[in-house]
């Protein structure tokens, strides 16, 4: 059975892979991408780099909020 996402991680995503474990954060606005990695191990844990990532998203979505959006070129 498939695990089920928490809607408190919407835009975060969670690596494991090789030595790289953390929880990214993404955002798009105008065609750019905004992206920052929260490491466990520099974050001091797992759910500690959880936290951080979550209010670094609920930052990050409040300030591309205030930029205008631009229209695309047909």
């Amino acid at each position: 059975m498939a695990k089920r996402k928490n809607p408190k991680n919407k835009g975060i995503s969670r690596i494991d892979s090789g030595s790289t474990h953390g929880w990214f954060v993404r955002g798009y606005k105008n065609g750019e991408t905004y992206s920052k990695l929260f490491s466990d191990l520099k974050c001091g844990g797992k759910r500690k780099a959880q936290r951080l990532a979550r209010e670094h998203r609920d930052e990050l979505h409040a300030r591309l909020s205030k930029i205008p959006t631009k229209r695309r070129k047909s």
